[in-house]
């Protein structure tokens, strides 16, 4: 374990230990009793889903730094199904839209683990990140606008 540690405070490799916690995020409960409440109030009627979902996803506005991408993608899918089928509208669209949301943390080193190894790696900055992802962001985000409504018919 010292050679270990010692590999560790070099610059010449990274080294990667599966043993790392996850430090616990301070808002995760707030996050937690968030999503409590869409269930709460959509499950007995007390608001239909496509009016309680939308209201949670504004307040968890930092959700896929609390909770991993893929996390993210299973709580909004069945919430998504559930919006597209109250509006009588095929549920596929959505359901990408939902997918590839949760996956475009392009623009900032916290989204993924390997953008922090990379950040690490190859001594990037916050801001390389920002130069790079936003761009992309933006072009993911108007392709996907207008490709899944005319792919899928709803315009």
């Amino acid at each position: 374990m010292k050679k270990i540690a010692g590999l560790k405070k070099g610059d010449e490799f990274l080294v990667l230990l599966a043993t790392t916690d996850l430090p616990f995020a301070r808002k995760a409960p707030i996050a937690l009793l968030t999503m409590l409440d869409i269930v709460a109030t959509a499950a007995p009627g007390i608001l239909p889903i496509a009016v309680s979902a939308p209201c949670g996803a504004l307040l968890m506005g930092i959700l896929t730094n609390i909770v991993s991408n893929n996390a993210a993608a299973v709580i909004g899918t069945p919430i998504t199904v559930s919006i597209a089928a109250q509006m009588g509208l095929p549920p596929e669209p959505y359901v990408l839209a939902v997918l590839f949301g949760a996956n475009m943390g392009y623009a900032t080193p916290m989204a993924y683990k390997t953008n922090l190894l990379v950040m690490n790696a190859g001594k990037y900055t916050f801001n390389d990140f920002l130069r790079v992802g936003v761009p992309l962001l933006l072009i993911m985000w108007v392709s996907l606008s207008w490709l899944l409504p005319v792919i899928y018919g709803l315009r």
